[in-house]
């Protein structure tokens, strides 16, 4: 669920082209795949609304799941066949775990079936054949058993409590790590017991990085990683690269994926730490700690929008660059929708600061 930080992949010089089409493509088509250009054309059928994308570029339509409780991600499916036509609405099961919301027991996977609205887990001591069948606040043991967390030793995340990572074989909180302190181990510039989440290995030591950030406020174009070069930082001076990946835009541009410091990062980062912190995230099984699901049952609509929004903003930030109406429509409609309700939210914000200001500004002239 994290983003990757640090890559010695390269952009290549030109990406593909995603640009709406000027022309009408075939019945019932949405994208057509010429050479490295993709041209796109919404579905207007209120039946057949999404599109279903093969191997070879090209993608027919078919009707949308609802997946924005789950993940956050592309409406194309893809698929090895080739040419589609416009498909009728397919239906989708809900999915829920241990300590999720239900109404009734055949929501529940690796579940004992929904009790007052929640799908029940294995409770302690009970046998499981791994973490998904436990309880909230309980882990799969090498013996089959269904256990409290030492926070201790661990292999895995998931043996320790849900607010913990498993860090170098021991369990260590969330975020908890300081800049320039040891954190055992690095893996392509991630730690996630790292306040930033980020990290460096330097010969045989491995230490969490600070709030790094990119020069540039805005987002930095790039034709390698070399051209996503940090600010300075430390007392020698040094520099890391993030990934210069492709967009999806009508000009074929690559851009510099996030680094900790920038905005949406660091905003992502605040919302995790809130979640990590917080109460809710013990209501969850441990494997579903970090689920868009568990989050859209206990946390509070505000801030499970703004999670997800910065989360997936993190995640796809160079595709997301000059993305036209009509790739944003087809490849990322759920993203769409989440970026609406984020912007419903800052309105509302806005609309009550604005009136508390009022109300002060009213009250001095009394």
């Amino acid at each position: 669920m994290f983003l990757y930080l640090i890559s010695l992949s390269l952009a290549s010089a030109m990406c593909p082209i995603y640009s709406c089409t000027e022309e009408a493509l075939e019945v019932d088509q949405c994208v057509q795949k010429s050479g490295e250009a993709y041209y796109i054309e919404p579905c207007t059928d209120s039946i057949k609304s999404e599109c279903s994308i093969s191997s070879s570029g090209n993608g027919t339509f078919h009707q949308s799941k609802n997946t924005l409780a789950k993940s956050i991600k592309s409406e194309c499916s893809i698929s090895s066949s080739g040419n589609g036509t416009c498909k009728a609405p397919t239906s989708s099961s809900i999915q829920k775990y241990p300590g999720e919301k239900c109404s009734i027991a055949e929501d529940c996977v690796f579940s004992k079936g929904c009790v007052e609205s929640i799908c029940q887990g294995s409770a302690i001591n009970e046998t499981c054949a791994d973490t998904h069948y436990c309880s909230p606040g309980l882990y799969c043991s090498a013996n089959s058993i269904c256990e409290q967390p030492s926070n201790k030793a661990c292999l895995s995340d998931y043996d320790c409590s849900n607010s913990y990572t498993c860090n170098n074989n021991q369990c260590v909180k969330y975020l908890s790590i300081d800049a320039n302190k040891d954190c055992s181990v690095c893996n392509d510039g991630l730690n996630m017991a790292c306040k930033s989440s980020a990290c460096l290995a330097s010969g045989s030591e491995n230490y969490c990085l600070d709030y790094i950030s990119h020069p540039s406020k805005n987002a930095t174009l790039c034709s390698n990683d070399e051209d996503c070069i940090s600010n300075k930082f430390g007392s020698l001076n040094l520099t890391i690269n993030s990934p210069c990946a492709c967009g999806m835009n009508p000009s074929g541009n690559s851009y510099c994926a996030l680094l900790p410091g920038d905005e949406v990062y660091r905003k992502y980062l605040e919302l995790l730490e809130d979640w990590v912190e917080g109460e809710n995230i013990k209501k969850c099984n441990s494997m579903r700690r970090m689920s868009y699901d568990c989050i859209a049952d206990w946390w509070d609509k505000k801030h499970y929008i703004q999670f997800v929004y910065y989360h997936e903003t993190l995640l796809n930030y160079p595709k997301l660059q000059e993305m036209d109406y009509c790739t944003q429509k087809v490849y990322y409609g759920d993203y769409t929708k989440v970026k609406d309700q984020f912007e419903n939210i800052k309105d509302l914000n806005i609309d009550f600061a604005m009136h508390i200001a009022l109300g002060i500004w009213v009250l001095s002239l009394v």
